[in-house]
């Protein structure tokens, strides 16, 4: 087995045993490398793992790098996530406040929600989708809460700037009631 080889599978353990989003500057430090040599490893790790129809790549996303699941393997993957985190519609639209307004207080969420978001940003937090980011300069100095990295991977955005625009949303959530409405009413016998 080469040096070259060695690197591949070295970046491949150092990102599937963190379990999290692994840091560029952290990898280089770790493997001794330039960030251009632990890029072009990555991409020869993909390449052999397309080749091998293997699972998954390792991507590079805003400064850090991640395990991705490859198209084929996504409904897998999606079917297991689902089971093992399911948002209720109370966590999404407390996630959805959070995505939308980063920075935001809870004061802020729960003026948008006009309910308690405690136990939401809580459950939120422990799901590694929301974290903490400082102290807003307002009375009281309350916690702000933004998205995480988890988030991101959850909703297989790239960033934040990848969230879907209030008309993108508005159309995709009117696609979806349509679909259910009719899937009911074919249920039902409604031709």
């Amino acid at each position: 087995m080469s040096d070259e080889i060695r690197v591949e599978y070295k970046i491949e353990c150092l990102v599937l045993a963190s379990g999290t989003p692994l840091g560029l500057s952290r990898v280089t430090e770790l493997l001794n490398l330039s960030p251009e040599e632990i890029r072009a490893a990555a991409i020869r790790l993909n390449e052999a793992n397309a080749a091998e129809g293997r699972s998954f790549t390792v991507e590079e996303r805003g400064g850090v790098l991640v395990a991705q699941t490859r198209p084929a393997f996504a409904s897998l993957v999606r079917a297991l996530r689902e089971e093992q985190t399911r948002l209720s519609p109370a966590l999404l639209h407390t996630l959805a406040a959070v995505a939308y307004r980063q920075p935001v207080t809870r004061a802020e969420i729960e003026a948008l929600r006009g309910v308690d978001s405690g136990h939401a940003i809580g459950r939120l937090t422990e799901l590694g989708m929301v974290r903490m980011a400082g102290r807003a300069d307002k009375p009281g100095r309350p916690l702000l809460y933004r998205t995480t990295d988890q988030f991101l991977i959850h909703f297989g955005l790239p960033s934040i700037d990848d969230l879907p625009s209030a008309e993108e949303l508005r159309t995709m959530l009117d696609a979806a009631a349509a679909g259910r409405a009719e899937i009911t009413a074919s249920g039902a016998g409604i031709p």
